[in-house]
C-alpha cells in the first residue's frame, strides 16, 4: 500500500469504539489482559485527557476519516526527560507497512524536538516480532530482557526493553 500522508490528531470520544475493537483484537501484544468494554475505554480517555504524564495521538493515514491506530508517550518524566512509547496500528490494511515506520518516526521527532525529551523506551513481548523489527529500524536498541515476565496465550513470555536517546536520533534524522 502506498502511503501518501500520515497525520496525528487528537483522540475524540467518537473514536473510542473503534479503538476498543482494535485493542481487543491486539491484546496479546499489550499489557492489557482482559477484553475491554465501553466503560474501560471511557476511563482510559478520561485518564489521557487529564494526565500530565501522557500525550496520545490518533493516527490518520492517507486522509481516511477513521483512525488507523494510536501512538503516544506514557509515563513521561518531565524532570528526567524520558517517556515510554505507546504505539499500534489496528487497521489491518496498514498493519506491517510503511505507514507504521512513518508514524513512529513522527512520534520520535515530536518527542525529541517538540517535547524536548532525551530518552524514549518501549517494551515489546517476545512474540511481537513485528514491533521489534519496526522499532529497531527506527533506531531503538535492545537494552534488556525481562525473562518470563508476562503470561500471554497460555505461556510465559519474555519482555524486551529497548531505548533510543535524542543524540542517537539526530544521527538517524
Amino acid at each position: 500500500m502506498i502511503v501518501n500522508k500520515v497525520e496525528f490528531r487528537a483522540i475524540e470520544e467518537y473514536d473510542l469504539e473503534l479503538l476498543m475493537n482494535y485493542r481487543n483484537k491486539l491484546k496479546s501484544v499489550f499489557r492489557q489482559y482482559k477484553t475491554l468494554n465501553k466503560k474501560n475505554q471511557e476511563q482510559w480517555f478520561k485518564f489521557i485527557n487529564e494526565s500530565d504524564s501522557v500525550e496520545m495521538f490518533g493516527i490518520m493515514i492517507n486522509g481516511n476519516e477513521h483512525l488507523s491506530g494510536v501512538c503516544g508517550l506514557c509515563y513521561i518524566s518531565w524532570v528526567n526527560r524520558t517517556a515510554e512509547v505507546s504505539f499500534f496500528i489496528g487497521d489491518a490494511f496498514y498493519k506491517g507497512g510503511e505507514a507504521e515506520e512513518i508514524a513512529v518516526k513522527m512520534l520520535i521527532d515530536k518527542a525529541f524536538n517538540e517535547f524536548n525529551l532525551n530518552r524514549l523506551w518501549i517494551e515489546t513481548y517476545e512474540h511481537n516480532t513485528t514491533n521489534q523489527v519496526l522499532f529497531k529500524k527506527c533506531g531503538f536498541v535492545q537494552e534488556g530482557i525481562l525473562r518470563d515476565h508476562v503470561y500471554k496465550d497460555g505461556k510465559y513470555r519474555d519482555s524486551y526493553i529497548s531505548g533510543l536517546l535524542k543524540k542517537e536520533w539526530k544521527i538517524n534524522d
